[in-house]
């Protein structure tokens, strides 16, 4: 199974087996909890008028020893301004874990905005929105890292709220393992 879905759901649930990839090397874990992270908001980053605030780290997402986070950005469309873009780096300032080595994704309010539409029951359309390629594992001391490009004439101020869940991990085997997790770069440091 694979780790990125487009709908933010748990990528085990207590009792199952995770293999996590820090790029070098495969650890399987067994979750013991899950809870869910409604609302993780970082600190405001501010960036001067058609500047860039690059390998910002976001220490606000840490996570204890013996826990893992799954996260996504929760309201891109609302939250990045009009011509300002983001970079998500995972595992060091030039490690993107979601791109070719060439190529780097910026993510701005259009591309982290509404992708689908949907019903519900009763045919009331619903906007279904995502974070594109964003979603991010953090372990232990290992945070992310924020690019912030601003396009506009004036300073910008980007406050990200991030959702998801954490686990509790402890030691396991490799029998059904149910996803493979990329914690670091999966390219290696």
């Amino acid at each position: 199974m694979t780790a990125f879905t487009q709908d933010l759901t748990p990528v085990a649930q207590p009792g199952q087996a995770i293999q996590l990839d820090d790029g070098d090397s495969f650890e399987v874990r067994q979750v013991r909890r899950l809870s869910p992270l409604p609302a993780v908001p970082i600190e405001t980053i501010t960036v001067d008028a058609n500047g860039t605030a690059r390998d910002v780290e976001l220490t606000g997402l840490e996570v204890w020893d013996g826990w893992m986070a799954q996260l996504r950005p929760l309201r891109l469309a609302d939250e990045v301004p009009a011509d300002v873009s983001i970079e998500l780096d995972h595992g060091g300032k030039n490690a993107p874990m979601w791109t070719v080595k060439n190529q780097r994704t910026s993510i701005d309010r259009a591309t982290g905005g509404v992708s689908a539409y949907d019903a519900d029951a009763d045919g009331t359309v619903i906007e279904a929105q995502h974070a594109g390629l964003t979603e991010i594992f953090v372990r232990g001391e290992s945070v992310p890292y924020i690019t912030v490009t601003n396009g506009t004439g004036a300073e910008v101020d980007v406050d990200l709220t991030f959702s998801g869940f954490l686990y509790e991990l402890t030691g396991g085997s490799g029998d059904g393992v149910v996803a493979q997790v990329p914690v670091a770069n999966t390219r290696g440091n």
